[in-house]
């Protein structure tokens, strides 16, 4: 088989090949994820749960879907931490999403992350909880009693069914959305699946 030979002779088309597939994938993600803005405008950008920084009044608005245990969003959160404090004149809304491949940990990281939401403590949660390589639960709490929280209040907070409600509607959204994973982001009405900080600095 001429084509079989030609292969085994060039691997590289093989991972040109695979490189490919995968933009696609990413592309065909973004377009359906951006079909469905318009009907979701509410629930993505004006819940008032929400943790955000930044002017209500934005002409920009950066939303993140993200999970504390997520590789992926650990890797990106020093750029983006850094992309928000450059940013002074855009809004940027986080969108707890904890993942049930994760563990129970991570949604106990997304609702101590939420419960600690108050007197500008959360971007400072935000960045201890990326930082952490394990996010369980003595992790939890060393993030918060970093961030100057009294754990056992906040872990009372946490177990509040209306943040458990919050955690569920953002699930509930991001499968609306058509939102696969994490990280992924929206930047008014385009959207950035995974880590591609480059393409999000460019759209923002």
């Amino acid at each position: 088989d001429h084509v079989h030979a030609y292969l085994v002779a060039h691997p590289e088309v093989l991972l040109e090949m695979q490189e490919a597939y995968e933009k696609k994938q990413v592309s065909d993600e973004a377009a359906k994820v951006e079909t469905h803005i318009a009907s979701l405008r509410r629930q993505i950008f004006d819940d008032p749960r929400d943790p955000s920084i930044g002017p209500k009044a934005a002409k920009v608005t950066v939303v993140e879907f993200f999970d504390y245990r997520c590789p992926y969003c650990k890797a990106a959160a020093p750029d983006y931490v850094a992309l928000i404090k450059a940013n002074p004149d855009v809004r940027f809304v986080f969108k707890e999403l904890p993942l049930s491949i994760h563990g129970p940990e991570a949604r106990a990281a997304a609702a101590a992350s939420l419960a600690s939401n108050h007197d500008g403590k959360y971007l400072g949660v935000y960045s201890s909880m990326m930082a952490d390589k394990t996010v369980d639960i003595d992790a939890i709490y060393a993030v918060l009693a970093k961030a100057g929280l009294d754990a056992k209040k906040t872990e009372v907070a946490a177990n509040d069914p209306k943040i458990s409600a919050q955690i569920d509607d953002v699930a509930r959204l991001a499968t609306n959305l058509g939102v696969s994973g994490t990280p992924g982001f929206l930047v008014n009405n385009h959207y950035v699946a995974g880590a591609n900080m480059e393409t999000l600095t460019k759209l923002i």
